[in-house]
């Protein structure tokens, strides 16, 4: 008897895809941050869920400190570090409760 094939879940995989993009961005964020913090907003339009919700706060508040530390350093210098762009705001907090969550994602579009 022929086995049953799965059909693929693509609500699992853009799950995942999020993950990772929310994930690199934190990585991303030591040697450029304009792009992290880009990648950290198309992110933020893409939260659905508390889950993601929580893995979006840490990961901004790990960005915001690295971007702390390496502007604290002796060697840090703006236009090498952020280039001919105007320094962003840290990277602000997304609500983790699901019904302030959809309030949140409904003002941002």
């Amino acid at each position: 008897m022929a086995r049953k094939t799965k059909k693929p879940s693509f609500v699992n995989f853009q799950h995942t895809s999020l993950q990772l993009q929310i994930l690199e961005a934190g990585n991303v964020v030591r040697w450029n941050p304009k792009l992290a913090i880009e990648w950290m907003h198309e992110a933020e339009l893409r939260v659905t869920t508390q889950v993601m919700a929580k893995l979006w706060n840490k990961t901004a508040k790990q960005m915001n400190k690295t971007m702390d530390m390496i502007e604290k350093c002796p060697s840090y210098n703006k236009t090498t570090y952020w280039g001919e762009f105007s320094i962003p705001s840290r990277l602000e907090f997304i609500e983790e409760n699901l019904i302030d969550l959809e309030q949140y994602l409904m003002s941002k579009v």
